[in-house]
């Protein structure tokens, strides 16, 4: 019996000694197995990183290239804007320029207001010097009835007609001043016409250029729009690159508890394990290293581009204030232009009253030089069809036969045409004279140096003509007289004919006027309907603008809200990052204090994980076979706690066999543990 309890002694020695020695290596294979899962799960998630980051690089270089090509849409308007900005200024100096023209022109038209007030004095004078003409004329034919026939030589006096006829001379050399100062006058309103033209060209250019900037500018509204969708591109791929910065974060932490418990489990499999272990740790090093210098490049990229944004955005702004302040200096033009067509048209107004007034009074002149053609006995119908510049001259022609002493023009020309030979010498002569004299009128203008010259010759060719004229008269002598009047009245007759076609141009010419005023008004109004055209588009663009702000007003608060957004966000993960920070703490101490009550230094330990639980497992085991030996009558025994020195009593074959068994259930145990820290970490 003696030598039995000490074989089974060792026996049980031995089995405990081969337990112990199983238990560790089996725990140590089920450690192992259980990191070689997480390793390949880590492995997954790293791929599954991989093709994350590849996907937002590729959505990256996507929104790169989206972002170069809105800025060279940017880039373009701002070329456009500054070309249209260059116009604006160009249309505004011609702007300028056209009303400095109108008010030239409107000097002008106040200068030849004057003039034609001025005229029509001069003219009223002359019409006055007529009157009295007339009226001298009508007492003499009024006269001429009741004297005798020695009042007949008062009549014949030479010194009285020579002054009738260079009055006569008189009127007419003023007559034709009136003429050449008409034809001036109807030059300029040319003139004008011609400036009205251009102007009213540049109007529509300016109405062109208007509607290219409405064009221009909601071209820039799209383009803002553009980049607000891009902006709220940013801004989503910033909370993914926050949330993958994040779960990065995590799979760091992960990682390294995860290389601590393999640096715990591989001290057998130290080769294959090292090796894994670097490679996993190059990958992750340059993984880091990667992710970290895209970031990087990305950042910088994106921030530069926002400050370039942000620059050309200020810029548009200030464009827009530019063309606002346009936009009202144009309207405040546009009101003065219609104050000065307001003051052009009563001015109109004001010349077609005085026009209408002095056609009346040439109806009244008219209808009085009727009337005295029927006392100096014409025919009132042939007077009613002639003209009144050829009445007038009709009336002093009578005048004058009457005067001499014929009664009958037509019989006395008749019974003379025997002397009319030598007349009709001076007769050409005297037309001769009347030729060059209208050349002379026609080339004063232009040739002041040949003028004076042939004023001269005219002085001359005047002197010879009297001088020819005494000559004649004294070979001749006083039977001759009667064919000297008619020469002189032939003359008239010939010179009232010019001044009668003169007349007839003169009336074609107040035609015209006339059709270039009506022209004028038509101008004017097309003027005015230009004007409440550009006055539409005006409140358009205005309104254009108001929208404009409205969405910028708008496109503000989002922003705010985005950011107090953003803010809220970033506050919450800081309180987690705290919270998790506080936990790890938490868990230390908990290690520590555990390592306490089983009588271990956490901070001597290479792997106090590791160590600790190998403890726990150790008592667990140690207790529950002492729970088992109990019922059977085996005596107490202690368990130290180191796991290295073990004894054990003398134990039967079921014993033994209840031993095994209760290891086996310790071993269950701890890998049920395992089992909850991996899912507790994964």
């Amino acid at each position: 019996m003696k030598l039995k309890l000490p074989i089974r002694t060792i026996k049980s020695r031995r089995l405990e000694m081969e337990l112990n020695s199983r238990l560790p290596t089996l725990n140590q294979e089920a450690e192992i197995k259980a990191k070689n899962t997480i390793i390949t799960k880590l492995e997954e998630e790293k791929r599954n990183f991989r093709t994350q980051l590849d996907a937002l690089t590729q959505k990256n270089e996507k929104l790169t290239k989206q972002l170069e090509e809105i800025t060279i849409k940017l880039e373009h308007m701002n070329i456009e804007k500054s070309i249209e900005s260059k116009k604006v200024e160009n249309f505004k100096q011609e702007l300028k320029n056209e009303q400095e023209k109108v008010n030239h022109l409107e000097a002008r038209l106040q200068q030849q207001v004057v003039q034609r007030e001025r005229y029509e004095h001069e003219a009223s004078g002359a019409e006055e010097k007529l009157e009295q003409f007339v009226s001298q004329m009508l007492r003499i034919f009024d006269t001429y009835a009741g004297e005798a026939d020695g009042t007949r030589a008062t009549w014949k006096d030479e010194v009285q007609l020579t002054r009738l006829i260079s009055h006569a001379k008189d009127v007419v050399s003023e007559n034709l001043k009136h003429r050449g100062r008409i034809q001036e006058l109807s030059d300029k309103i040319s003139q004008r016409d011609r400036q009205i033209a251009e102007r009213n060209r540049t109007v529509d250019r300016l109405g062109e250029q208007l509607t290219k900037t409405a064009a221009s500018d909601r071209e820039t509204q799209n383009i803002t729009h553009q980049l607000e969708c891009s902006r709220e591109n940013e801004r989503g791929l910033e909370s993914r690159v926050h949330k993958l910065t994040s779960d990065l974060m995590e799979a760091q932490v992960r990682i390294r508890e995860l290389e601590r418990q393999l640096s715990q489990a591989t001290h057998e499999q130290q080769r294959a394990v090292d090796v894994r272990q670097e490679l996993a740790d190059k990958e992750l090093t340059y993984f880091k290293t990667v992710m970290i210098f895209c970031f990087i490049k990305l950042c910088a990229r994106l921030e530069s581009r926002l400050s370039e944004v942000s620059s050309r955005w200020d810029s548009v702004k200030s464009m827009k204030h530019e063309m606002e302040q346009q936009i009202e200096r144009t309207e405040r033009e546009n009101h003065n232009l219609r104050d000065r067509i307001r003051q052009m048209e009563s001015e109109m107004a004001n010349s077609l009253i005085i026009r209408d007034e002095q056609r009346a009074d040439r109806d009244r002149f008219f209808f009085y030089l009727c009337k005295l053609a029927t006392k100096a006995r014409i025919d009132q119908k042939v007077a009613s069809r002639m003209e009144m510049d050829e009445l007038q001259e009709a009336i002093y022609t009578r005048m004058g036969q009457i005067a001499s002493g014929e009664f009958t023009l037509l019989t006395d020309v008749q019974a003379n045409a025997d002397r009319l030979s030598g007349l009709n010498r001076r007769v050409k002569r005297l037309q001769d004279q009347l030729s060059s004299k209208e050349v002379q009128l026609g080339l004063w203008r232009d040739k002041a140096a040949t003028l004076e010259a042939q004023l001269t010759e005219w002085g001359r060719i005047r002197e010879n003509a009297e001088q020819e004229r005494t000559n004649a008269e004294r070979a001749i002598a006083r039977e001759r007289k009667t064919e000297v009047d008619n020469a002189r009245l032939c003359d008239e007759l010939t010179r009232l004919r010019a001044e009668l076609l003169d007349l007839n141009d003169s009336k074609i010419r107040y035609i015209k006027v006339e059709d270039k005023l009506s022209e004028l008004q038509k101008a004017n109004e097309q003027l005015e309907d230009l004007r409440e055209r550009q006055a539409t588009k005006i409140t358009e663009l205005r309104d254009v603008i108001e929208k404009q702000q409205c969405e910028l007003s708008d496109y503000k608060t989002r922003s705010v809200e985005s950011r107090n957004k953003l803010t809220d966000e970033l506050s919450s993960t800081r309180k987690t990052v705290e919270q998790l920070k506080r936990s790890e703490r938490e868990l230390y101490e908990f290690r520590a204090l555990v390592g306490r009550l089983i009588g271990l230094d956490v901070e001597m330990l290479a792997v106090p994980n590791y160590d600790i639980i190998n403890r726990l497992e150790n008592f667990i085991a140690n207790h529950q076979l002492t729970q088992l030996e109990k019922p059977h009558g085996l005596p107490a025994r202690n368990v130290l706690s180191s796991p290295t020195v073990k004894t054990a009593h003398h134990l039967r074959g079921p014993d033994t066999h209840s031993c095994e068994y209760a290891t086996g259930c310790g071993v269950a145990k701890a890998r049920s543990k395992e089992g909850n820290q991996m899912s507790g970490c994964s």
